[in-house]
């Protein structure tokens, strides 16, 4: 046997109460809730946990026999609770995920598992819930929902953005082609011809459509022009004759402009769009044209827990914010719908196109800023706009694709080419053949030579072939092989001087750059006007090496 003994076995009276006592450490730990009602839901038992949940979430201190549904103001969680205990009663044992409290800062989530309270005869005589609080894990699945949301919506507005690229790029290469065909149709035509009215009118229409493009591209956050700082206020003031009468007669339209502002740095005429649109939107949200429109400027801080909580298609950063407000008290947007409208092509109205608002964010995305939509059914919409303020001194900062042709000219008006006739000659590229056409009957009627190549690739092979041939290269941004930008790139080296103008249908942050510090290459957006085309041909032949048409 065994020198180390079994203890004795404790007397019984000792072991009940070593279990008692043992019971009451595991009921009233920590993490452990648990009470008991009677069949009128009066308190027949209870640890000090559930006491203490009950004072922290409404104020209340219990003792037994007190009626619990009485202690929990709030209607709807009262009648939700009366349900749970009737169902536990009738002898159902289940187990709810739920949430208690009066407001957002106390409000709860509990695992609750719900038992019938059985006699020795095994009829119920009450309830028994045992309770787990859950309130930080389910935050943490809420936050980590909301995360995922975010990065889904960022990678849909990112391919979003792609697709608009995209089509705005190929729609502006055709409308350009017809646009210029019809300019070059219009030129050999007399006026009064019964041919002018139709052909000016698909100028127009081309024109119009190329509005619809350039809304596409502030979608993708292209499409700046000239980068100034602007003053928020000023600009808002400017426009209020233009906005007065874009709104119904029957609207109302205030303002309430604070002045004082700091200045940000933004495209002027895209700054305005984004008032234009804000507007338009709140006066097509009124029902029957009636009702009022506040368009409101102010200061604001950003701080480092408002930028991160903001979604992650905008790149705001911590410091000072000037918000433009439109607040109109029209219909209101459904809540599910909200976030719908900042889609582009979708829209609520049978006759919407779907592009302001998308525009609008889009700019504002550009610009390092935020947009914020705050509706009510029934109540009306504001939609808040938040661009940061720049730290510079207000000056004009030119953007270098906006340099107005200005060619040189003699006092009879003909440019000052020197003494050589001969014509100047063009190298131009581009894979579209309408585009390629187009430029070469174009540019031909001026009095230039062209030749035309496909891409960036055989117009770089070109020119180092014979760099005295050519005097300006024409090159398209979106070349396959080679693009316009890649084949600039690798020319300067060997010529920094030749004259270069690059196209395309849609702007390129990478391109503006390389043009800040090229003063013999520029930049023209499709779709362009043939006298547009001609000023920017003349101004780098007049800066450059080149020479003019014969």
């Amino acid at each position: 046997m065994s020198s180390e003994s079994t203890p004795p076995p404790l007397p019984a009276t000792e072991a009940s109460s070593d279990a008692a006592a043992q019971l009451h450490l595991i009921l009233e730990a920590p993490s452990i809730i648990i009470f008991s009602l009677d069949r009128s839901f009066r308190y027949t038992s209870f640890n000090r946990n559930h006491a203490k949940e009950m004072e922290r979430i409404w104020g209340c201190r219990i003792r037994v026999g007190m009626d619990m549904l009485h202690l929990i103001p709030d209607p709807a969680d009262r009648a939700k609770a009366r349900r749970n205990f009737e169902r536990a009663l009738a002898g159902d044992e289940f187990t709810l995920v739920e949430s208690y409290g009066d407001d957002e800062l106390t409000r709860c989530f509990y695992e609750d598992r719900y038992c019938p309270t059985r006699d020795a005869d095994g009829t119920i005589v009450g309830v028994t819930v045992f309770v787990t609080d859950v309130t930080q894990h389910m935050r943490e699945a809420e936050e980590r929902l909301r995360l995922q949301e975010r990065l889904q919506r960022a990678a849909k507005v990112e391919s979003l953005e792609v697709m608009a690229g995209g089509i705005a790029h190929d729609f502006n290469n055709l409308l350009g082609a017809i646009l210029g065909f019809a300019e070059v149709a219009r030129e050999h035509l007399p006026d009064g011809h019964e041919s002018v009215e139709p052909i000016e009118l698909i100028q127009d229409a081309a024109e119009r459509a190329g509005g619809l493009t350039r809304q596409l591209l502030a979608f993708t956050g292209r499409g700046q022009e000239t980068i100034l700082l602007c003053d928020l206020e000023e600009t808002v003031s400017s426009m209020e004759d233009l906005l007065r009468a874009a709104v119904p007669k029957a609207a109302e339209l205030r303002f309430e402009l604070e002045s004082g502002l700091r200045f940000l740095r933004a495209d002027p005429a895209q700054l305005q769009q984004v008032v234009t649109n804000l507007v338009l939107n709140a006066a097509q949200a009124l029902e029957q044209g009636s009702g009022t429109i506040l368009v409101s400027t102010r200061p604001f801080e950003v701080s480092e827990d408002f930028a991160c909580k903001q979604p992650l298609i905008y790149r705001v950063e911590p410091g000072p914010f000037c918000i433009l407000e439109v607040t109109d008290d029209g219909a209101g947007i459904e809540p599910e719908l909200q976030q719908r409208v900042l889609e582009p092509f979708y829209s609520t109205r049978p006759d919407g196109r779907g592009l302001g608002l998308a525009a609008v964010q889009g700019i504002v995305r550009s610009l390092g800023g935020f947009l914020e939509i705050e509706s009510e059914v029934g109540r009306g919409t504001s939609v808040r706009a938040g661009f940061p303020c720049s730290p510079r001194s207000p000056e004009i900062i030119p953007h270098p694709a906006s340099k107005t042709p200005r060619p040189r000219t003699s006092s009879t008006g003909e440019r000052e080419a020197g003494d050589r006739k001969r014509k100047a000659r063009i190298l131009a590229s581009d894979d579209e053949e309408s585009v390629r056409t187009l430029l070469a009957r174009a540019l031909t009627s001026k009095g230039y030579e062209v030749e035309l190549v496909l891409n960036g690739e055989q117009a770089l092979e070109r020119f180092r072939a014979d760099p005295a041939c050519y005097d300006l290269l024409i090159l398209d941004l979106t070349t396959p092989r080679l693009s316009g930008l890649e084949a600039l790139r690798r020319l300067r080296p060997e010529n920094p001087r030749a004259p270069v103008l690059l196209m395309s249908g849609y702007w390129a942050d990478d391109v503006l750059a390389d043009l800040e510090n090229d003063p013999y290459a520029a930049f023209i957006h499709k779709p362009f006007r043939l006298a547009e085309l001609i000023g920017r041909i003349e101004e780098l032949l007049s800066e450059g090496r080149g020479i003019s048409p014969g």
